[in-house]
């Protein structure tokens, strides 16, 4: 088994210059794909990019009012699993019902273990997590 991998804390500056290598990657995968996409329609006569348009146009049609339905069921579900209280599965998908999360004001309970260090045995911290978000 290899060894775990060091990681070296990275100061404010070197992890906004990741954010920058992160951005201009993606700018060129964004980049390519337009031009991949500009290359097909170039490469495509007139006429199959108006018969392309009039079978997306079609094809939308069609499914938006779809679209509308999936999503009234979806609501329709999300409700019913949470009177239900438990999760609900079918061959294809399923609904998950999840407790209820509970939040505390570290504060209050902090302050009070200054006091009662005994408490402090059953704090949990997890570690903290990361996204990477477009602005």
């Amino acid at each position: 088994m290899d060894a775990p991998v060091e990681i070296p804390t990275l100061s404010e500056a070197q992890i906004r210059a990741l954010l920058d290598e992160y951005a201009q990657v993606n700018g060129e995968i964004e980049r390519l794909a337009q031009e991949e996409q500009t290359s097909i329609d170039e490469s495509l006569p007139e006429s199959s990019r108006h018969a392309i348009a009039a079978i997306k146009a079609r094809y939308s049609a069609r499914c938006t009012p779809l679209a509308a339905q999936l999503d009234a069921l979806g609501s329709q579900i999300r409700v019913a699993v949470i009177e239900h209280g438990t999760t609900v599965k079918t061959k294809h998908y399923q609904a998950i019902w999840s407790k209820p999360r509970v939040t505390w004001d570290d504060a209050a309970p902090q302050g009070y273990a200054a006091i009662h260090e005994e408490i402090l045995q059953f704090r949990i911290e997890r570690l903290p997590t990361c996204s990477i978000r477009k602005r």
